[in-house]
């Protein structure tokens, strides 16, 4: 990670994560969410998964944190597709309430359903029925299998692609168990710290685009100590946009 800061930037930077994602859900329902509940929806998953994170890394849980972190990384590329591409939003809510359906169904069989569900629309022989039902509504922009790297890869979440493979790898480390707590403790005791901070500088790029992506959706401002961070993370990303 390119970021070099004192274990007090890293600090206040966790702080003002969690003071910023904090008050989103109650934003969120009583001025957004009837307006466009599955994509406001969506904000909220994201806002409360780096809310989450961001007390879990706290108690040096990697594991836990690196899936919360994973999930707001999978939902911050969601929003931005749907906002990049409107027209996909009729598939993507389509899929949502299927997948819902087949938890209500409470079924032993949920494959078969899915196959039979979109039986029309797509060739299970090249595809996984449940990676389907969650990635399927990216097919009409898809030029090979649909999954979570050709959502993020699409999303533009990093003008640099090699850092956004970097994220995803780390972050697929801790959630699959490949690395525990135990074996960072047995390759020096500072290890767990330098961990931590890589995800946090993760975390802190992921909700710079998740703020200015509803800024320029709702002109919400975020004003935390005097500072409008929706101005000053929609400045940085056109920045490097460019």
């Amino acid at each position: 990670m390119p970021e070099d800061l004192s274990n007090e930037e890293y600090n206040k930077l966790l702080s003002n994560m969690y003071d910023l994602s904090a008050k989103m859900p109650e934003v969120i329902y009583f001025n957004y969410f009837d307006s466009n509940k599955y994509l406001y929806d969506v904000y909220l998953d994201a806002f409360n998964s780096l809310r989450g994170f961001c007390v879990l890394i706290r108690e040096v849980l990697l594991s836990q944190a690196s899936a919360l972190l994973r999930m707001a990384m999978e939902k911050i590329a969601t929003i931005r597709m749907l906002t990049m591409h409107p027209e996909l939003m009729d598939e993507y809510i389509e899929h949502r309430k299927f997948r819902f359906e087949l938890v209500k169904s409470n079924s032993k069989k949920k494959n078969d359903l899915i196959k039979e569900h979109y039986k029309d629309k797509t060739d299970f022989k090249k595809i996984q029925p449940t990676n389907y039902l969650e990635y399927g509504w990216l097919q009409p922009i898809c030029d090979n299998e649909c999954g979570l790297d050709s959502l993020i890869e699409k999303a533009n979440i990093h003008p640099e692609p090699s850092f956004m493979k970097e994220w995803k790898d780390l972050l697929n480390v801790w959630v699959h168990g490949a690395v525990t707590f135990s074996n960072l403790v047995a390759g020096g005791v500072d290890k767990p710290l330098r961990y931590s901070n890589d995800l946090i500088i993760i975390a802190a790029n992921l909700i710079g685009y998740l703020i200015c992506d509803f800024h320029v959706t709702t002109n919400f401002n975020f004003v935390l100590g005097g500072i409008d961070y929706s101005k000053e993370f929609c400045i940085k990303k056109s920045t490097s946009a460019k």
